[in-house]
């Protein structure tokens, strides 16, 4: 099927059945193949189906991951803390958002962009979710080596 992609005034690509808009026009592709029905990928573990192979093996290692042979997980290095993702970026994240609190939480903004739910203080780049202000965060955010955390943030930055 041949997609048919239209842009609002902004130059992102919007969908024509939804509210989704993407700034690239192979994003849009993929979501538009959701409508259409088109799940090539299946899992063979339960009834979820995938556009993208790569979605598939995401999903595989996330919910499935006892039917992995190696099971590699990035934890968290907190002597007090268990927590360990599949993800790198989910520890990193995990690791802000919890660990470097103070600072990340100095980084934040208000925003008069409606679409944005916070800025970066240190940048003044706007994000749309706190997902990726807190990607985003890794790069602004400046611990001193006096910071508590400091080692433990160079070990999971390196």
């Amino acid at each position: 099927m041949v997609f048919e992609y239209k842009k609002n005034k902004d130059g992102e690509f919007i969908c024509t059945h939804c509210d989704y808009t993407a700034k690239n026009q192979s994003t849009m592709h993929y979501h538009l193949k959701k409508h259409e029905g088109s799940l090539p990928h299946p899992c063979k573990h339960c009834d979820a189906r995938f556009v993208q192979k790569g979605l598939l093996d995401m999903h595989i290692k996330s919910r499935h991951p006892e039917t992995l042979e190696k099971k590699e997980t990035f934890k968290c290095p907190c002597n007090n803390c268990d927590y360990e993702d599949i993800r790198k970026g989910n520890r990193l994240i995990h690791f802000l958002r919890v660990h470097m609190k103070d600072l990340t939480d100095a980084l934040k903004a208000k925003t008069t962009d409606k679409a944005c739910v916070t800025s970066c203080k240190s940048c003044s780049k706007s994000f749309k979710s706190m997902t990726q202000f807190y990607y985003h965060a890794a790069s602004c955010v400046s611990p001193t080596e006096n910071h508590a955390m400091y080692a433990q943030y160079a070990s999971i930055k390196a």
